[in-house]
């Protein structure tokens, strides 16, 4: 797939902007994104390229629309890859949670078990956010 691919290019020497942005899933802003590329010290470009593998898993894993995913230049300038990601498993579970809690406003009848591990996870997160 195509993380592998992009495992592979950030042990070669040098990375290309070409290799970056065919990776990059929103193909935007490419001369903007060439500009911050080439700005970027080779150790970056390294770091980038390897942590746009992680961006590609979340983004996939969370089913993100490519109009909520930054242009390749805003995610290059921020050093998006420096960002933690939420971990994937997490993200899985929102979105039972939200079936769960879609289902019960609908009135389909979500199960017992199924309400009571959505709350029971929602008052976790709530915990964790109250921590922070």
């Amino acid at each position: 797939m195509q993380t592998t691919f992009l495992f592979n290019m950030a042990k070669s020497s040098k990375i290309s902007f070409d290799q970056f942005y065919k990776a990059y899933p929103r193909k935007v802003g490419r001369y903007a994104a060439e500009k911050s590329f080439k700005r970027l010290a080779e150790k970056e470009k390294t770091l980038a390229i390897e942590g746009l593998s992680n961006y590609i898993k979340f983004w996939e894993g969370n089913k993100t629309e490519k109009q909520f995913i930054p242009h390749p230049s805003t995610w290059l300038n921020q050093k998006r890859w420096e960002d933690e990601l939420e971990d994937l498993k997490e993200v899985v579970e929102s979105e039972k949670e939200n079936e769960t809690l879609q289902k019960i406003e609908q009135s389909e009848g979500a199960e017992e078990h199924e309400v009571k591990e959505a709350l029971a996870s929602f008052f976790k997160k709530r915990r964790k956010w109250n921590q922070n």
